[in-house]
C-alpha cells in the first residue's frame, strides 16, 4: 500500500471544485480536471456507495497488512466513525453512524 493514499471528501459547495480546478491548472500549466491520471474520482450518489467508500478506507491498512484492525492505524477515522474518539477532526455521517449502531451528530 506504500503510496496508496485512500480518502472520502464532502464538498459543501462543489462549485469551488471547479475554482481549484482552474487554479492549480494555472499554477501547473496544465488541463483537465484535478483527478485524472494517477488520480481517481468516484462520485457517491447513495447512502449505500457513502458506506462502500468508507468499508475501502478503513480496511485498506488492513489489507495490505499494516496493521491488524483499522482502529489500530493511526490515520485511521476508524475510531470516531465507532465512537471511540471524539477528538478526530472527522464528520460524521448519519449512514456511518446507523450502520454501526451508534446514533447522535
Amino acid at each position: 500500500m506504500g503510496t496508496v493514499r485512500a480518502l472520502i471528501v464532502w464538498l459543501q459547495a462543489p462549485a469551488q471544485l471547479g475554482l481549484q480546478t482552474r487554479f492549480v491548472n494555472r499554477q501547473e500549466t496544465r488541463s483537465g480536471t484535478l483527478w485524472e491520471g494517477r488520480y481517481q474520482s468516484n462520485p457517491i450518489k447513495t447512502d449505500a456507495d457513502l458506506l462502500a467508500g468508507c468499508r475501502y478506507v478503513e480496511l485498506n491498512p488492513v489489507r495490505a497488512r499494516i496493521t491488524d484492525a483499522p482502529a489500530s492505524y493511526p490515520w485511521s477515522s476508524d475510531r470516531r466513525h465507532v465512537g471511540t474518539d471524539d477528538t478526530l477532526r472527522v464528520a460524521r455521517h448519519r449512514s456511518v453512524l446507523r450502520s454501526s449502531g451508534i446514533h447522535g451528530p
